[in-house]
């Protein structure tokens, strides 16, 4: 029967016409190339996930479709395969477009509650903002991801219309074996010989390829991901080799072959390949979906009588040659890897709580935006608002769920099409097996079903459907199951199921989906322009620790390594003018690049900094700023005259960052920082207004977590004369990490040293600081304030130590009893010096630091002959040490006269 499938299908397609023509033969050649290149090409284009990859993806979705409409209009009777699925898309597309559209305020404020009350600058013009008419408050990423979201659509009907026969979804499910095979052989061979690039060339500026096998992926996850796609299609790959052994067997195209005879075992290799590489990435999720892969489509085989004797031989050779494989390349890694999956609890699974924190975020953040969403691709903009953690370092980009991100970025109604879809794509599935009558056809319909599994399993811990290299490839195997439940309907349901319309129709929809496919395409390109000196830029950010975006230099990196002062000062201006050329090379070709806005605005106000450092008249924008308001100029000439004067010809980098700034937030009103710049900066208007508190009000509202924001806030609340606020806010801002614990102490200033008590007294009342701030606070004042004005922060260092240590074990335990024990000196408590070290000691012996630090408090102790003990064991690990041989000999020289002290006779023995 499965022949008549593709004989009904092959006729009705030359009945209209398909089959006949040079021409239309080298359209449907173009589709075919056109749907190839999704699966073996873009996924190679680092996954799709940048602009390269994308524009790839949308190009090659465009012309498939043109030229398969093309193709339909040579005929004399067009067909149309409907199905749901073109349904949930249309829908899918009308939520985006919604999102984007201008709405009336009230419609806006019914779709999207929230954004009045978290964009208050922006409800009306008075601030020189306009007002906010859209649903998503990210509008470029929201058409960056239309444009993915309509190549993914498509693809997706492009097949449904292409796939006429099961040799086609099998034509389909070899290019992803090839795919997998291709992918999982590359991934090794960089792996093994990585020298930290991609593809050998390509430096990322947060990837690296030395840690774990990833291909050309930059996230593990997804590679992993790509190659659980694949597992389906290989076991159809393995099946169809034994099926064939020893037959010939006709080709689409009208060729014959004779199927190697090597090609089954050959094919089982590929897939411990594959597996092998699925291990060596790493990642637990795509282990879990390439193990649900494995069962879903073995179990399909098995239930239809496909796996014979010689089936099952050589899936447990594939398991033996990938278990072989890792005896030579090393499986205790992966074994502790795997091991936390059967731990049986989350905190094991997720040990460092990133997914959680996350999870927890964008799980207080969808309330907000149930009716229809913050945006797509806004998430990453939207959960700082809602992050509890203050002190958390990681910068998420997705939301690590599908189900969640969907939720968040479009609301209920996007979730509940996301649900629909896996539902039909479900049906289809099962509809297929149950009318399928072969093992060939069951195998096939596994196959897809596997993939399609794996997609849904995996993205209940990733976002594999932001990954354009893996979600076209489930797009088009979507595709190849809902056709698979048509071919194996009735011939009724078939008839059912198609439409003609006229050529001329057909003609005009390629017209106008090219019209799309253009936008597509050339709304890609400047971005694959740009992107080049965005990485680039990132690379130098990297390179110089932040400081080329703008960021002021850490108190613990501002030693340079080069001698010359001078020289030093002229690299970071030559570093900073490179960054910004960089930047804005990036806005030529991307102007939407709301990120890049936002750096290029900082990095100008870092290099006016640097050039005021050298300027006769040295002010800072603090300086600047408040002289400007003060002076009250009559006019804008007169005030442009006195900033030239006062600063000289850079003053035009404070516009220039105004700009940016201001176009960042315009681009996305969720950027906090920008709100900040604008504050800073208002005082260009020449005159004094509410402008500056009002930014900075609003740059409270959508990062009211954000350290900078929160310093800054109580600034604006001390200069209204708001005491209590000011130290809230800054109270707040001393738990958002060191670099801005150190920002805050730096603000705060010096005191008279005679009041370093009160100082001392006033951070430990009103900031709270735990260990860590109790140590940046002693670091600041050990070496200034008088010991009995500092005793008090040292106790209170000492009680959180002790609190510390309570649970502490290990490496970790270690380290806390060292600081313990040179707390305990510096308090002048020897003993206790003397015991915190001992401790420290048992938990890690080998350490040379810790000895010699044991040593040294034993000599201040008097405890000689155990100090002499332990610098023994300083010399013999590190031999010829001059310091240490000079305390050896003092130490023997205080032992020798202890001895003849305690050798000698009493006062009361020589006299009598």
């Amino acid at each position: 029967m499965s022949h008549a499938y593709a004989t009904l299908d092959a006729g009705a397609a030359l009945q209209s016409g398909h089959g006949t023509g040079s021409t239309s033969a080298l359209l449907l050649k173009v589709v075919d190339a056109s749907l190839a290149g999704c699966v073996l090409v873009v996924p190679f284009l680092l996954g799709g996930r940048q602009a390269l990859g994308q524009w790839a993806l949308a190009t090659l979705a465009a012309v498939a479709a043109v030229a398969w409409l093309l193709r339909q209009s040579r005929a004399p009777r067009a067909i149309w395969r409907r199905s749901a699925g073109t349904s949930i898309l249309l829908a899918g597309l009308a939520i985006v477009l919604l999102q984007l559209a201008p709405l009336p305020a009230n419609v806006l404020a019914a779709l999207s509650p929230h954004t009045g009350e978290i964009l208050p600058l922006w409800q009306s013009d008075s601030e020189g903002l306009g007002s906010w008419p859209q649903a998503t408050l990210v509008p470029a990423a929201t058409r960056g991801a239309l444009c993915i979201f309509l190549a993914y659509s498509m693809l997706f009907v492009v097949t449904v219309q292409r796939v006429g026969s099961l040799e086609d979804v099998e034509r389909i499910l070899r290019w992803c074996a090839y795919a997998a095979i291709t992918m999982a052989a590359f991934g090794l061979i960089q792996y093994v010989t990585a020298n930290g690039k991609f593809f050998w060339i390509y430096e990322h500026p947060y990837s690296r390829t030395t840690d774990v096998a990833k291909g050309p992926f930059t996230c593990r996850n997804h590679f992993a991901h790509f190659l659980a796609l694949g597992v389906g299609p290989m076991v159809w790959w393995i099946y169809q080799a034994l099926r064939q052994r020893s037959r010939r067997r006709s080709h689409r195209f009208g060729r014959t072959a004779t199927e190697p005879s090597l090609a089954a075992p050959a094919r089982v290799m590929a897939l411990g390949v594959v597996l092998l590489a699925v291990l060596l990435s790493l990642s637990r999720g795509g282990a879990i979906s390439t193990l649900s892969a494995a069962l879903v489509a073995l179990a399909v085989a098995a239930w239809f009588g496909a796996i014979n004797a010689r089936f099952a031989g050589g899936l447990v050779a594939a398991v033996l040659l990938v278990a072989g494989a890792l005896t030579i390349v090393g499986h205790d890694s992966v074994t502790e890897r795997l091991d936390t999956l059967t731990a049986g609890t989350v905190e094991a699974v997720d040990r460092l709580e990133g997914r959680r924190t996350i999870w927890r975020a964008a799980a207080a953040a969808i309330p907000d935006f149930l009716p229809l969403g913050s945006g797509v691709g806004s998430l990453r903009h939207v959960y700082p608002m809602y992050l509890e953690e203050q002190n958390n370092p990681v910068y998420y980009t997705h939301a690590e769920n599908g189900y969640l991100q969907t939720l968040l970025e479009t609301g209920v109604a996007g979730l509940a099409l996301v649900v629909a879809g896996i539902g039909l794509c479900g049906y289809w599935c099962l509809s297929a097996l149950r009318r399928a009558d072969s093992p060939r056809t069951a195998v096939c319909v596994g196959a897809i079903a596997a993939a399609l599994v794996a997609s849904a399993v995996q993205s209940t811990v990733d976002f594999v459907w932001y990954v354009p290299g893996c979600m076209a490839v489930v797009a088009i195997l979507a595709g190849c199951a809902c056709r698979l439940s048509q071919i194996t309907a009735g011939k009724s349901s078939r008839a059912a199921r198609r439409s003609e319309y006229p050529a001329a129709a057909a003609l005009a929809a390629a017209l106008g989906v090219a019209v799309v496919g253009v936008w597509m395409t050339v709304s890609r390109f400047g971005p694959v322009v740009a992107e080049p000196h965005w990485m680039g830029y990132l690379v130098l950010d990297r390179a110089t620790g932040g400081r080329s975006a703008g960021e002021e230099p850490a108190a613990e990196a501002a030693d340079t390594e080069v001698a010359d002062a001078e020289a030093a000062y002229q690299a970071t201006v030559t570093a900073q003018r490179t960054a910004i050329s960089r930047l804005e090379e990036v806005l030529r070709w991307h102007p939407d690049h709301d990120e890049a806005h936002l750096r290029l605005a900082k990095a100008y106000l870092r290099l006016f900094g640097l050039l005021q450092q050298k300027s006769v008249n040295v002010m800072t924008l603090g300086d600047l700023r408040e002289a400007a308001i003060r002076s009250r100029f009559a006019s804008r000439e007169e005030f442009n005259r006195w900033l030239a004067a006062a600063v000289g010809e850079h003053w035009t980098m404070l516009v220039e960052a105004r700009r940016h700034a201001r176009q960042a937030v315009s681009l996305c009103p969720l950027e906090g920082i920008g709100y900040l710049l604008l504050a800073d900066l208002e005082f260009l208007d020449g005159s004094e207004s509410d402008r500056g508190r009002n930014c900075v009000a609003q740059a409270l509202k959508v990062r009211p977590h954000d350290g900078l924001v929160l310093m800054q806030s109580g600034i604006e609340a001390q200069r209204a004369g708001d005491l209590e606020g000011c130290l809230a806010y800054w109270k707040q801002a001393f738990q958002c990490g060191k670099a801005q614990r150190r920002r805050l102490m730096n603000l705060l200033g010096h005191c008279d040293p005679a009041l370093y008590d009160e100082q001392i007294e006033l951070y430990l009342a009103v900031f709270e600081p735990d260990l860590d701030g109790l140590r940046l606070f002693h670091e600041r004042y050990k070496d200034r304030a008088l010991p009995e004005q500092i005793a008090p922060l040292r106790e209170r260092y000492r009680q959180a130590l002790e609190h510390e240590l309570a649970g502490a074990g290990g490496p970790k335990a270690a380290g806390l009893w060292r600081e313990l024990g040179l707390l305990s000196s510096a308090l002048g408590d020897t003993a206790a010096a003397v015991r915190a070290t001992e401790r420290a000691l048992e938990y890690d012996p080998n350490d040379y630091t810790t000895r010699y630090a044991l040593a040294r408090r034993l000599m201040e102790s008097g405890e000689f002959a155990a100090a002499h003990e332990q610098l023994l064991w300083c010399l013999r690990r590190r031999p010829n040490t001059p310091l240490v041989e000079k305390q050896l000999r003092e130490v023997k020289v205080e032992i020798d006269r202890q001895r003849q002290m305690a050798a000698a006779p009493s006062g009361f023995e020589r006299r009598y």
